[in-house]
């Protein structure tokens, strides 16, 4: 008599081991969804985005754009670290990739690393300039794109920054008046008599300003402003120049003077920290307005907006925090067609209303700005109009490097400067210059390792144009 299947199926079961019947079932799932993914894929062009915002805005859009053409967008909203290691998949080993990614700056970079002909996102330049679109864009948001010749990515967003405080401490209780504040110095000093122990325990309860010790991309935020940083546009290496031993001692040194306050960013108790009022002011770029809105409830009416205070009279009231793209890979399809669909979402006044409207992330197309939607009194900020404070500082915001050591450099600055913060608390210094030689030994040791590792890069690149082997 032939055995039922139930009974194969048990004595199948007894010959494997626990752990082999495991990966085979997982094996025969994994395989059912890299085909589902492949179909799912295959339906039009692929459209990737990591933000749930922006996939809320895209939607509609979609639909319009589908409704009006044959080749249809197929919209996907995909984690951002599962959408880079799709995505460098795809450049390097052929497996499918979207005809269009939209990608932030930590890891779209990444796509550059080697040399220009192994670029996986086709360059753009020359569609912008046929079409005449660069005059339509924010210039310095086209920076963190741009590699030599080449514009890898449409930007996203500005990302300006300003400073939001404390105007119910400062203002209403204390009768500060910050209208007239122009530089960092100046700040500091008109707030010193709030900086206090409010509990009596000997301990500094206020501060001037939110600044962790060991956060580099913070560190960078400041430098920047002030015409340092840790590559220059030209992607050129400069964590350890003059400007930069200046301003990250003058940083340290606030720490030591009880001005700026070690409070885990995004956190909850962060945000709770903020709440008591143990940081008076933080840096906002436009993203983390939205942010406050949700995140710190409590402080509704209480919050204000300023541009920053310059480092000196004179000088640049803001800086720029975070970037995202939109690319077009290059082997996916036909490019003049990716073209027009991504004109159609970037190029959106709909597009941008609502993504200011749903996250207060400003729009670099210029001419969208005068629109009235941008320029609504704020009740959260005591009906200030935050899109025109944004606007007014959006052509200033610094020009960016691409390279894609960016984080890595952050990296290399936070541990600088936490040993500094660390160097001022134990020796109690307060005087930027007496830092100065420390802090010009430490960011040039940054230097060093970080040129061991782009000089290694270098190399495996003139090595695979000369079709050697590292």
């Amino acid at each position: 008599m032939r055995p039922s299947f139930g009974h194969r199926f048990a004595r199948l079961r007894t010959a494997l081991s626990p752990g082999l019947m495991v990966i085979i079932v997982i094996t025969a799932v994994s395989t059912l969804l890299v085909i589902r993914r492949e179909k799912d894929e295959s339906e039009g062009v692929a459209f990737w985005t990591f933000a749930i915002s922006h996939h809320r805005i895209y939607e509609p859009l979609v639909e319009e754009w589908n409704a009006t053409h044959d080749t249809q967008v197929n919209l996907k909203l995909i984690h951002n670290r599962a959408l880079e290691r799709r995505m460098m998949s795809g450049f390097f080993a052929g497996t499918p990739v979207a005809g269009l990614i939209e990608a932030n700056h930590e890891y779209a970079m990444n796509a550059w690393r080697g040399p220009t002909e192994a670029v996986g996102f086709a360059d753009l330049h020359p569609l912008l300039e046929r079409d005449g679109l660069y005059d339509l864009i924010n210039p310095p948001s086209l920076s963190p794109w741009r590699v030599g010749d080449h514009q890898y990515g449409l930007p996203h967003d500005v990302h300006p920054t300003l400073l939001t405080y404390r105007a119910d401490l400062i203002e209403d209780q204390a009768g500060i008046d910050l209208s007239g504040i122009e530089t960092w110095d100046q700040f500091m000093t008109a707030l010193e008599p709030l900086l206090q122990d409010l509990d009596g325990d000997g301990r500094q309860d206020r501060f001037a300003i939110e600044l962790p010790q060991a956060s580099g991309g913070m560190v960078e935020i400041f430098l920047a402003q002030g015409g340092g940083g840790i590559f220059n546009q030209a992607n050129e290496l400069i964590i350890d120049s003059d400007r930069n031993v200046e301003l990250v001692s003058r940083l340290a040194v606030w720490h030591g003077k009880g001005y700026a306050v070690d409070i885990p960013f995004g956190s909850g108790a962060g945000n709770k920290q903020l709440i008591e009022g143990v940081a008076l002011a933080w840096i906002t770029p436009d993203w983390r307005v939205f942010q406050s809105v949700n995140d710190l409830k409590a402080l509704n009416g209480k919050l204000k907006l300023m541009p920053l205070p310059a480092w000196e009279e004179g000088g640049r009231r803001t800086s720029v925090w975070g970037a995202t793209m939109l690319g077009l890979p290059r082997a996916n399809g036909d490019l003049e067609t990716r073209w027009q669909m991504a004109r159609h979402f970037y190029f959106s006044e709909s597009a941008a209303i609502g993504l200011f409207q749903a996250a207060y992330i400003l729009t670099p197309i210029t001419r969208f700005w005068d629109n009235p939607a941008f320029h609504r009194p704020d009740p959260f900020f005591r009906n200030q109009k935050v899109g025109t404070l944004f606007i007014e500082q959006a052509p200033n915001v610094p020009l960016r490097s691409s390279t894609p050591f960016v984080i890595v450099g952050q990296e290399e600055l936070g541990n600088a400067f936490s040993k500094l913060v660390r160097h001022v608390h134990d020796a109690g210094i307060v005087d930027p210059l007496e830092l100065e030689p420390l802090t010009r030994e430490l960011l040039g040791e940054a230097r060093r390792r970080l040129e061991t590792q782009t000089n290694h890069v270098a190399r495996i690149r003139n090595l695979k144009r000369k079709g050697a082997t590292p």
